[in-house]
């Protein structure tokens, strides 16, 4: 006499049977790497050319921020961001007071009157 094991014979291999599927997971969504730099505090412009190539630099009294980078041929490169302060806009502002919206309210109501 044979053993059975769920119906099927015992030499046969065993599958678990189990309702759920295992679920594929989901790609891990990609982080933006980290830039850690560091920036060092110079009394001029002339005293960023002493330091090595590829640093961060800012003026003490904080009106630039320079970079020194090495071009293609390998000479370096300073470029300096010159700190200001910001301009207003121009063209004005985008809003309408409530003062000016009443005076446009009142002459369009006013307009309408006058047709009728």
């Amino acid at each position: 006499m044979m053993a059975y094991n769920n119906g099927f014979p015992v030499t046969y291999p065993q599958i678990p049977l189990s309702p759920f599927q295992p679920q594929p997971t989901p790609p891990q969504a990609m982080t933006p790497p980290t830039i850690h730099a560091d920036i060092i505090q110079i009394g001029s412009e002339q005293e960023a050319w002493n330091y090595p190539t590829g640093q961060m630099m800012m003026l003490r009294d904080d009106s630039a921020i320079l970079i020194k980078t090495s071009g293609a041929n390998g000479a370096p490169a300073l470029e300096v961001y010159e700190r200001r302060p910001r301009r207003a806009q121009e063209g004005g502002s985008n809003y309408v007071t409530k003062e000016e919206l009443a005076e446009a309210l009142k002459a369009l109501q006013g307009g309408k009157e006058a047709a009728e």
